[in-house]
């Protein structure tokens, strides 16, 4: 009788131990918090879908309650990979966030790029955020970014791909399908060769819609989200378009890094506004044509305005102080006769004023009214942003 209960009580704590998978439609992440929105678990899936299809590597994230401890969340990552993953390079993570304790498993050649360093910086990336939702976010893109441009190269797919979902192109997403194969192929070779040669990302984007999102939120995330930028500060720019009536048709501009700094508001209004009347007209390979020139115009200025080395700060006083000293000098040297006296008295000649009397009386009044003037910050700078990835963004919106 005792063995039997004994083996219940076993089967019991190992049903209890064991991990609860999630379901196909979201193989690579497991919520058992339900912090994460919907809308971003399908950001997030769509992101490790590409890493796997690109890369051949499955990225699986999992948020759980609680466990009793570090070696449990190795456990808990190990089995996932046992029990639901089949790639051999995989990055399996798991957050306990009652204990803010992380753990991983690595299979393949995941083992060689993914290293203890990487791993804690990908964490920090994820503790960093304000919610657990931008948190995971920002962790697979940081994967795909270290795919993009440390780590592997990308695996050679023979089936062919869908231009509507924009495998084929990777800085033109023509979603509402306003150029032709032939004028995104051509396109996307201009921007791509750009890109390379001025270490920035540029990106042309046509949507139907927003998504209930404004137009540059949209083109923030869109550019956050999907591994763009280069450098550090992942530098980059972003076009988006929206079709739809006249009145209805959205225009928006994103940058990030570098081009933040080189493109004012007053840039982006001015680009905006010159390629309106081809838009309208569905002149769209002229539109995006200039957007190219535009972009190589902006990036050319990058590192162009230059600080004085603070070196120079003592050498322009001294400098001044010289100056304003042999000025002063030759200023009082021809004053002879002046003496320093102690009292006021002696410079004023007595009985040389007498005041008989004396009254204040009312002329006239003269009121000048200027109207304040307000100072808008486009005119010489960048208002700028903070998207919901928690990145600084510039540029300007509008709609016709």
């Amino acid at each position: 009788m005792k063995k039997k209960l004994l083996l219940i009580l076993c089967a019991v704590l190992l049903l209890c131990t064991t991990p609860v998978f999630a379901t196909a439609d979201h193989a690579h992440i497991y919520d058992e918090t339900d912090l994460i929105t919907s809308q971003n678990e399908n950001i997030c899936e769509a992101l490790c879908a590409s890493i796997e299809e690109n890369y051949g590597y499955c990225v699986v994230f999992c948020l759980i309650p609680d466990t009793d401890g570090l070696v449990n969340v190795n456990q808990y990552c190990a089995d996932i990979y046992a029990n639901r993953v089949s790639a051999k390079n995989a990055v399996v993570c798991a957050y306990d966030l009652t204990k803010n304790l992380y753990g991983y498993y690595l299979a393949g050649d995941a083992q060689k790029y993914f290293t203890q360093e990487t791993m804690d910086a990908l964490f920090d990336l994820y503790t960093s955020a304000l919610v657990p939702t931008n948190g995971v976010t920002a962790f697979i893109t940081e994967v795909k970014r270290l795919l993009d441009t440390d780590f592997a190269e990308p695996v050679v797919v023979t089936e062919p791909q869908n231009v509507q979902e924009n495998n084929d192109f990777f800085f033109v997403i023509d979603r509402a399908d306003v150029l032709t194969t032939a004028q995104e192929s051509a396109l996307n070779e201009e921007l791509s060769a750009l890109s390379d040669e001025k270490n920035a990302d540029f990106v042309v984007l046509t949507v139907s819609s927003l998504e209930g999102k404004s137009s540059l939120s949209f083109a923030d995330d869109y550019f956050d989200y999907n591994g763009y930028g280069r450098g550090e500060d992942r530098s980059g720019m972003l076009l988006l378009y929206k079709t739809g009536a006249a009145g209805d048709r959205d225009i928006a501009l994103s940058t990030r890094g570098a081009l933040y700094d080189c493109v004012t508001d007053k840039d982006s209004d001015d680009f905006l506004d010159s390629i309106i009347p081809d838009l309208m007209d569905e002149n769209y390979e002229d539109a995006f044509s200039a957007f190219v020139r535009f972009a190589e115009e902006e990036a050319d200025e990058i590192g162009k305005i230059k600080t004085l080395p603070w070196t120079y700060i003592p050498i322009c006083l001294l400098i001044g102080f010289v100056v304003a000293f042999i000025i002063l000098k030759i200023q009082t040297s021809s004053l002879k006769s002046v003496r320093k006296e102690r009292d006021a008295q002696y410079y004023v000649r007595r009985e040389a004023l007498v005041l008989s009397a004396s009254r204040d009386r009312f002329l006239y009044r003269n009121v000048k009214k200027i109207p304040k003037q307000t100072q808008s910050s486009s005119s010489s700078g960048t208002s700028g942003r903070v998207s919901s990835s928690g990145a600084r963004h510039g540029g300007t919106s509008k709609k016709f």
